[in-house]
């Protein structure tokens, strides 16, 4: 892939996307980190953002869900909840990340 190339001397590089087991992205990062938030909150974010009906939304979800895949081994989750702060969550994941990578 060529942004792996391009990238090979990063220390970290994300990647963002809804379909990362099915595009097969799972198979070359070390880590995962999912974001996850209630389906009510996920479909109301979803409507407001993109002016599409509830109906729509569900759709696009159950499109992009797995079902018998094997989740990646270093899977960490933030709780974007609207009560639970991400920030801290994130540099909790930085600071490990960093120490795995010395």
């Amino acid at each position: 892939i060529k942004w792996k190339t391009i990238n090979a001397n990063q220390k970290l590089l994300f990647i963002e996307t809804a379909i990362l087991y099915q595009s097969g992205l799972d198979k070359i990062v070390s880590d995962v980190w999912e974001i996850h938030a209630p389906e009510n909150i996920r479909i109301k974010r979803v409507m407001e953002r993109n002016h599409i009906s509830k109906e729509q939304v569900i759709a696009r979800i159950n499109s992009q869900q797995i079902s018998d895949i094997e989740l990646h081994p270093n899977t960490h989750i933030i709780i974007n909840d609207n009560k639970t702060p991400i920030i801290p969550q994130i540099q909790r994941l930085l600071i490990n990340s960093k120490e795995s990578a010395s």
